[in-house]
């Protein structure tokens, strides 16, 4: 960029300053730190702390991987029986399979759909895709994916505020989503006559932190005296585990909690039906995969678990998610699907062979997509962005990715 004192830059400069000035009207080529807050980036120091964390973090995940695969799953079933079973699985049952896993993959970016009127499909397939593959497939790639949304979103039209909204919203929603999705689970396993006195508690408990969540959500976004009142106690909090830590840092979450509040009020009042209805289909969506892929490989042998235990299994085992190992609770979701599944009748190895056709069928189109949109989303902003550097005349935001 041209200094104070050289000379004038040309129309081309002209345009690029302009675009990344945040000049409105069109669709815009990208979002700078110009144009909206996005996601500080870290100082250099900052930047090796977290290239060695994540390293670690994969390290680890890596390890944990390897003793689930090779290890613990092995001893909930057999591998090579596990395999028969898949071979049996007919050409009906691999269609359905086929079909439940394009519903799923249309599916994934709808939540976006509902949280930004107005943006098309067709953007949102290349955000939700993407999402999945960084959140799911990267190491410590959640944090990668919630700026790529922030980017990926503005490059489609958004501007700054709107774009941090949807994040920040869907994010919100998908913990929430998260935490409830157990809880059915274990109604499902009442229904059926599989709860005991510990799924019970569990339930209450699991409620319980759900109910405190969304009620403290709400608040927050009621009355701006709760959120302040809330961020204080954060800060609190916060202060003395850091005072122990790291002397001289300080954080300013009253602050952020504030910033949060506006950001998503507008958003939340206008879209949480759309964005609870949308969320709730993805998830529904993962289960149908698994339901058929338990059915596909049990043949034209009798169901040994109901639909219910079924939802329930993968219900509880999505608990797993939250176990900030391995993305995307890879592993961990494995191994406590295939040992539910087992506990409520379903064969060592017809268990077995469902988990590994529902994390398949679930996962690896998904990842694979989300690796051609991101490429395919590089390399239109690349070239969208040389076409209105040698265009001189060409209006600032003019551009679409």
């Amino acid at each position: 960029m041209a200094g104070p004192d050289t000379a004038p830059p040309t129309a081309g400069r002209r345009a690029r300053a302009a675009r990344r000035r945040g000049a409105t009207g069109g669709r815009v080529t990208g979002v700078t730190d110009e144009t909206a807050p996005a996601p500080a980036t870290a100082s250099g120091g900052r930047t090796g702390l977290n290239r060695r964390k994540t390293v670690i973090q994969g390290v680890i995940g890596l390890v944990f991987l390897v003793f689930v695969f090779a290890f613990l799953l092995p001893k909930l079933g057999n591998y090579g029986d596990a395999w028969d079973s898949i071979k049996t699985m007919g050409l009906v049952s691999v269609a359905g399979l086929a079909v439940a896993m394009v519903v799923y993959l249309l599916v994934y970016p709808l939540p976006f759909v509902a949280a930004a009127p107005g943006l098309r499909y067709r953007d949102a397939f290349v955000v939700g895709e993407t999402s999945f593959m960084l959140s799911n497939a990267v190491p410590a790639g959640a944090a990668v994916s919630v700026g790529m949304q922030y980017a990926m979103l503005g490059s489609f039209g958004l501007p700054a505020a709107r774009a941090a909204a949807v994040v920040a919203v869907n994010s919100v929603w998908s913990v929430f989503i998260t935490l409830g999705v157990p809880i059915l689970g274990l109604a499902a396993l009442a229904a059926s006559g599989r709860a005991n006195s510990t799924n019970v508690i569990t339930a209450l408990l699991g409620l319980l932190v759900l109910a405190v969540a969304i009620v403290l959500f709400a608040l927050i976004l009621a009355k701006e005296t709760v959120a302040r009142r809330v961020g204080a106690l954060a800060d609190r909090l916060a202060g003395r585990l850091i005072s122990r830590f790291r002397h001289g840092r300080s954080l300013d979450l009253t602050g952020a909690i504030l910033n949060f509040r506006v950001g998503i009020l507008d958003t939340v009042k206008r879209r949480w039906a759309a964005i609870t209805v949308t969320n709730l289909l993805v998830s529904l969506s993962q289960f149908a995969i698994l339901f058929l892929a338990l059915r596909a490989v049990e043949g034209d042998a009798p169901s040994s678990v109901t639909f219910l235990e079924t939802f329930g299994a993968w219900a509880i085992a999505q608990i797993g998610i939250m176990i900030p190992i391995t993305p995307g609770g890879l592993g961990t979701v494995d191994a406590t699907l295939a040992a539910l599944l087992t506990s409520f009748g379903a064969s060592p190895a017809d268990a077995l062979a469902a988990t590994i056709v529902w994390r398949a069928v679930s996962f690896v189109p998904l990842a694979l997509t989300g690796v051609a949109t991101l490429i395919t989303w590089q390399v239109r902003r690349g070239h969208a962005a040389l076409a209105s550097d040698r265009a001189p005349g060409v209006a600032p935001g003019s551009g679409e990715i």
